[in-house]
């Protein structure tokens, strides 16, 4: 159970709205806790997270090519969101990756770099 302990000053504030902004980001660290998912001085997912992340694209790839192609990770998207991806989103998913990583899409689709490409970005935006 995460314990949250906060000093927010409030005595030596003119405006409250730094209680809120403390609750928000209380509330962010416990339910999403990435700490154990990402690390961000170096901006990189943890092993565990690799492994694991590893372990899901192996499972999601149908083919065993080592790649997830435009179906694999349309199915991978739905059983995960139960929602599909429209074929210019994937485009656009795979252009993002190979703009940032050249190993990360090839001619099978999304790599494991990619993969976890993807993943980091998303954990460093939530």
């Amino acid at each position: 159970v995460p314990v949250i302990v906060v000093g927010c000053k409030l005595d030596l504030q003119d405006e409250n709205q730094q209680v809120f902004d403390v609750l928000f980001l209380a509330q962010k660290a416990a339910l999403y806790p990435m700490a154990a998912l990402f690390d961000k001085e170096s901006q990189t997912l943890k092993l565990r997270c690799a492994r694991a992340l590893k372990r899901i694209l192996i499972l999601c790839d149908r083919d065993r090519d080592g790649a997830l192609s435009d179906v694999e990770l349309n199915d991978f998207q739905v059983k995960c969101f139960n929602a599909p991806l429209q074929p210019h989103e994937i485009l656009a998913v795979k252009m993002l990756v190979q703009k940032k990583s050249s190993e990360g899409v090839n001619e099978r689709g999304l790599t494991l770099t990619g993969f976890l490409f993807l993943h980091a970005v998303f954990i460093e935006c939530i």
